[in-house]
């Protein structure tokens, strides 16, 4: 058996209100879901459901839109490090998405290392920071 997992990266173009790393640990993508079925449209108005995560309708529609700069794809956590780098493409927020349901029985530990590097606008020398 392996101890697959799903991994990506998205991008929310929004303003931080910090500078602050936090973590937010979801049970099922459910809570990340955008789309209001019909059946949820009579509900979908009152504060604080659970299967919206906590928003009303309202701050769905106003959420900030996300690029996918990695898809979540299926990894065998075992064997794979994934590594890369990109372009910062603009003010925004990193979310780093790990889905466990394709071993969802076997526990893991999960490792991860983020470096960002600032260009100066006047010199040819980087400076490099981990978080």
């Amino acid at each position: 058996d392996s101890y697959d997992i799903g991994f990506g990266v998205y991008f929310e173009w929004t303003k931080s209100p910090t500078n602050q790393v936090s973590v937010h640990v979801s049970e099922s993508e459910d809570e990340d879901d955008y789309e209001l079925d019909d059946e949820d449209e009579e509900l979908a108005g009152l504060p604080a459901d659970v299967e919206r995560g906590g928003m009303t309708t309202k701050q769905l529609v106003e959420r900030a839109p996300l690029s996918v700069i990695v898809p979540v794809y299926r990894r065998d956590c075992m064997d794979e490090v994934y590594a890369g780098s990109h372009a910062y493409p603009g003010q925004g927020v990193y979310l780093l998405k790990f889905d466990n349901s394709y071993s969802f029985w076997r526990s893991k530990t999960v490792y991860y290392r983020v470096y960002y590097t600032r260009y100066e606008e006047n010199s040819t020398i980087s400076k490099s920071a981990t978080n």
